[in-house]
């Protein structure tokens, strides 16, 4: 009697044991099929990051280009202004100031 009751008690825990591998393997299964999705969806993710960025530095650029015309466009306004308010100081001294000023240019 007693070695029966040992052999169900091996046939118990053997049969415990195999339930638990099948849970593990199939737990193992699932985990896999998880971080599958997970990097597919990270992938995806750092695509649509990559776009927005590359989008980002295209826009930037050129946001500078634009900047960089509309300065110089200001550099050329304001040495035109400077040259037709030193024209219109020089014609509005008298005569021999005028001279002196011609003579040193």
């Amino acid at each position: 009697m007693e070695a029966k009751r040992m052999v169900q008690d091996v046939e118990a825990e053997d049969h415990n044991l195999d339930v638990m591998e099948r849970e593990a393997a199939e737990m193992l299964e699932t985990s896999k099929m998880n971080l599958q999705e997970t990097i597919k969806q990270c992938e995806e993710e750092i695509q649509m990051c990559a776009c927005e960025l590359f989008t980002l530095v295209d826009s930037v650029s050129k946001y500078k280009e634009n900047m960089a015309s509309a300065i110089s466009e200001m550099k050329s306004n304001l040495t035109e202004t400077a040259g037709a308010v030193s024209n219109a100081y020089k014609c509005s001294l008298p005569e021999q100031f005028g001279m002196v000023f011609d003579a040193s240019h």
